[in-house]
């Protein structure tokens, strides 16, 4: 069950998530919420050293037409 953010949950914007800063990582636009993300992995996030070696490797692997299951436990960039 996730929280919403207080000005959702206050009953504003009900339904509508905001996020006030979205992280681009190798190309992939990321919301920051620090509930989830924390400083360390933000900076690694803005220094696009956020999980670039299993990104790496996956681009090396996965060919189109390929079916993958990603069982990952991060906030979804690989996915």
């Amino acid at each position: 069950m996730r929280t919403p953010p207080k000005d959702e949950a206050a009953g504003h914007g009900a339904g509508r998530i905001t996020y006030s800063e979205v992280i681009e990582v190798g190309g992939i636009q990321i919301p920051y919420d620090p509930r989830i993300i924390s400083a360390g992995l933000r900076e690694r996030m803005r220094l696009n050293r956020y999980e670039s070696g299993e990104a790496l490797k996956a681009t090396l692997a996965v060919r189109d037409g390929d079916r993958v299951i990603e069982l990952g436990a991060g906030v979804g960039y690989l996915s």
